[in-house]
């Protein structure tokens, strides 16, 4: 098959570290391992901008997948979040590495279906409503604690 994105990179994204492959300018394809913290992800969009890597694909892991992509979003890549079921199809032993070179081979052959990620502003409210949300059953739940712990002291504030 022909290579529809020389220049990308895959992300196998993980809690503590993340499984990085990427192709270079040249065609030379690379492999690394890099820490989950900011500094290190900001460290490897410098490497992969170095690199000439416009495309980053990565799998859509719990909320760990969130600071890389806005991290790669605000250095300018085009991040495309696939769904880790719909590149884990190979059978055999399942590694990071195996992971994360499959993803790169799939995203270079233009393979991969993205997952919809709103834009930034939506992403924001949403999590401002959602912890609003979040407030409001907590604020519920322990009101009725208080009330339940005074009735049970014979306390009647209802009435």
């Amino acid at each position: 098959m022909k290579v529809l994105r020389p220049c990308c990179a895959a992300i196998d994204v993980g809690s503590i570290m993340m499984m990085v492959a990427y192709s270079d300018r040249n065609g030379n394809q690379h492999l690394m391992e890099v820490d989950a913290f900011t500094e290190d992800l900001r460290g490897l969009a410098d490497k992969l901008k170095a690199a000439g890597v416009v495309q980053v694909a990565m799998e859509s892991t719990g909320m760990y997948w969130v600071v890389v992509y806005e991290i790669l979003e605000e250095q300018g890549f085009k991040v495309t979040l696939v769904n880790a079921r719909h590149f884990k199809n190979v059978d055999g032993q399942k590694t990071d590495v195996k992971d994360c070179q499959w993803l790169h081979q799939l995203h270079a052959h233009g393979l991969l279906r993205a997952s919809h990620i709103a834009k930034e502003n939506f992403r924001e409210l949403r999590s401002y409503l959602h912890e609003r949300n979040t407030l409001q059953v907590q604020k519920s739940d322990t009101l009725n604690r208080i009330h339940k712990i005074l009735t049970q002291m014979n306390v009647k504030v209802q009435h």
